[in-house]
């Protein structure tokens, strides 16, 4: 079930994140860290004021760097580029794959069992390479992503494929508190579409992705 909350949550949040100014000509290949303004281009969203949604329509996925389970490397890098609305276009960085159009960033817990019906459903909806797997306990004694990733497997009846990674900032700086939860994510970083709790029809889940792939193809 889709959960929305109240407006006057998101400048809190919005406030986690790193802000930088935009002085002078950014060149388009530059690196950039995220910044938020009153309007702002939200991508296949148009431009929006940030007062007047939700928490989650608009909201910016932040950079990160982080390895899986298998020491893989996955980065999530910006960009400026003046040609598409002075916004930014962000790429995922899944070792040598560069990965350009909607992912899925899916939030659950190494000892969230009942979850698992959900990232099995997950995991047959979403194509190859567009699922990172993250998990929000930052307790050490559920950090053993590799572990996680083989009950899981083990536990569901076939092997999950995915990158396993141990990132309680990230779902801290998202505000994911509840579990299991899935954001899409487009191009510019923008938050599209996202879940809450349990899911485990496969093609209710291809359709949403599907519906995010057209949303963010709609603005580009």
């Amino acid at each position: 079930m889709m959960c929305k909350m109240k407006a006057g949550f998101l400048i809190t949040i919005f406030l986690a994140f790193p802000l930088s100014g935009c002085s002078g000509e950014i060149e388009n290949d530059e690196e950039i860290e995220h910044y938020f303004l009153e309007m702002k281009n939200c991508g296949s969203r148009g431009e929006v004021n940030i007062t007047n949604i939700s928490l989650y329509d608009c909201q910016i996925i932040p950079l990160f760097d982080y390895f899986d389970d298998s020491g893989i490397q996955h980065k999530y890098l910006c960009s400026m580029n003046e040609t598409v609305g002075k916004t930014e276009i962000c790429s995922l960085k899944s070792g040598d794959l560069s990965i350009d159009e909607v992912w899925v960033a899916y939030f659950s817990t190494p000892w969230c069992t009942h979850c698992e019906t959900t990232l099995n459903a997950y995991d047959q909806a979403i194509p190859e390479n567009k699922m990172l797997i993250f998990n929000k306990d930052l307790d050490p004694k559920y950090s053993n992503m590799s572990s996680w990733k083989e009950n899981a497997s083990e536990r569901i009846g076939r092997d999950i494929n995915r990158p396993f990674i141990q990132a309680p900032p990230l779902a801290s700086e998202l505000g994911v508190t509840g579990i299991p939860m899935a954001f899409f994510i487009d191009v510019h970083g923008v938050v599209i579409d996202y879940s809450l709790g349990a899911r485990s029809n496969v093609s209710e889940i291809e359709n949403s992705y599907n519906a995010a792939i057209l949303l963010e193809n709609s603005d580009i």
